[in-house]
């Protein structure tokens, strides 16, 4: 039978545990208690292997705590239903209202250029890590409360391909569970430009004030890659009003970009002032234990099983992107389905040839500022310049200590190459970089994500 003691159990973890560590790894289970055995259902092997490591012993004390027994916890890989059996499917089921506004109609087009949320895209099927743990906390947290000012609008950026828009179509199923009854929609940047063109170009008043009415009545509005309203002025002003009226209105808008809005050209100040006042974070690449999981959990769902060594192989040698990564994997699927041969080191060798060619770059100076430079969102000249703004100090100094310590150049060519006046220079961002390593765990989550990607 579904669990209150779990439920009594994730109470105090709640406020024994940091609220994004909650939320991203916590919340998602679901349990089932028989006796003294208490089973927590994971969403997929990531979460259990996370639970199991950090949390298990903590869980087991706690339900000792509240009921006086020793309990016999253990984490398995599915959810629960409201019959209490296990499935692969959402952990809530709910019948929909038969008079609310439905707003993913199944078999129905969807009007002025919205698109119906992908399936799959949902909090259960995403993989949770250092590098979208906070972007993934607050996606959450807009499905909860949508509206407060704490997180909206929420801006979610980062480079291609990985998993924003999962993300934000999460937090668009999570909101249309909770809230069946509110108009929640979906739509890229570049079909809102293209849908509002058509009509004005087909000088269709009505049509054009019925496109703005309905946007403006939303009560939550997800729009995708915003950068594709670079240079389209008119959209841009249209959507600068449709902005106004639903925060005017309390209502929720979540954003996604490749890159951090005041970078975004083309773009009216008006609009990136406006982005501005909500909450800006960056999905960074993942780091080689998310890589490791996602693969493991792409694959699962696929119902083939990688050996870990294989995971981990795959992992350390496609880092590009989540999506990279999902290339590489249908088509060892592909291979391994058309050839009834098993997944091995070598058949990955084999079918990944090209990819992992290209990927297998020699280590040099100029490959680590050209990483780095990528990975801050930087010019690869504004680290190799004079600059002493923050950020870009700071990359210059990862380049050297990364440099210190994946190649054999010596100090004063680091120094020379990257834009120091001698060794000594390098011996001072060793330092600084250090001490970041130590009290800040989110640079060493970065440095450390960096150098998987150049030792890969």
């Amino acid at each position: 039978m579904p669990s209150t003691l779990w439920k009594q159990t994730l109470s105090r973890l709640e406020q024994d545990n940091n609220e994004a560590e909650v939320t991203a790894w916590l919340r998602s289970l679901s349990a089932v208690e028989s006796g003294t055995s208490l089973v927590l259902n994971a969403p997929n092997r990531f979460t259990k292997r996370k639970i199991e490591s950090n949390y298990l012993s903590q869980i087991a004390e706690i339900a000792e705590f509240l009921t006086g027994q020793k309990y016999c916890i253990s984490v398995k890989i599915g959810t629960v239903t409201n019959s209490g059996s296990n499935s692969g499917g959402n952990s809530v089921s709910r019948k929909a209202n038969p008079n609310s506004r439905q707003t993913t109609p199944p078999n129905t087009k969807q009007p002025f250029g919205f698109e119906k949320l992908t399936s799959e895209y949902t909090f259960d099927q995403h993989v949770v890590g250092e590098s979208n743990q906070l972007a993934r906390y607050m996606a959450h947290r807009a499905a909860e409360e949508p509206g407060l000012r704490d997180h909206n609008p929420l801006f979610i950026y980062g480079d291609v391909g990985n998993g924003k828009t999962h993300l934000m179509q999460a937090a668009g199923h999570e909101l249309i569970r909770r809230f069946p009854d509110k108009q929640i929609r979906y739509v890229r940047a570049n079909n809102f430009v293209r849908h509002l063109v058509t009509l004005m170009k087909r000088k269709d008043s009505e049509s054009i004030e019925r496109f703005k009415n309905f946007y403006h009545e939303l009560d939550v509005l997800l729009i995708d890659d915003i950068h594709h309203f670079a240079g389209a002025d008119v959209s841009q002003q249209e959507f600068l009003h449709t902005f106004n009226a639903l925060l005017e209105g309390n209502k929720q808008i979540i954003i996604t970009s490749d890159r951090f809005f005041k970078e975004i050209q083309g773009v009216e100040d008006r609009l990136k002032s406006r982005l501005g006042q909500g909450i800006a974070i960056r999905v960074k690449p993942p780091e080689l234990e998310t890589r490791i999981a996602i693969l493991e959990s792409k694959a699962e769902r696929r119902g083939v099983e990688l050996d870990p060594e294989v995971s981990r192989f795959v992992a350390e040698k496609i880092y590009g992107s989540v999506r990279e990564l999902e290339g590489a994997l249908n088509q060892l699927i592909a291979s391994h389905r058309f050839t009834n041969k098993g997944i091995t080191i070598s058949v990955v060798k084999q079918v990944l040839y090209d990819m992992l060619e290209f990927n297998a770059r020699p280590i040099d100076i100029q490959t680590i500022v050209r990483e780095v430079a990528r990975f801050y969102r930087i010019r690869v000249d504004d680290i190799l310049s004079n600059s002493r703004k923050a950020n870009i100090a700071r990359a210059r100094h990862v380049a050297m200590v990364l440099s210190r310590n994946l190649t054999t150049h010596s100090l004063p060519r680091i120094a020379r190459d990257i834009g120091g006046k001698n060794h000594t220079t390098v011996v001072h961002a060793s330092k600084k970089i250090d001490g970041l390593l130590e009290k800040d765990s989110e640079f060493r989550t970065e440095f450390n994500t960096l150098k998987d990607i150049l030792s890969s």
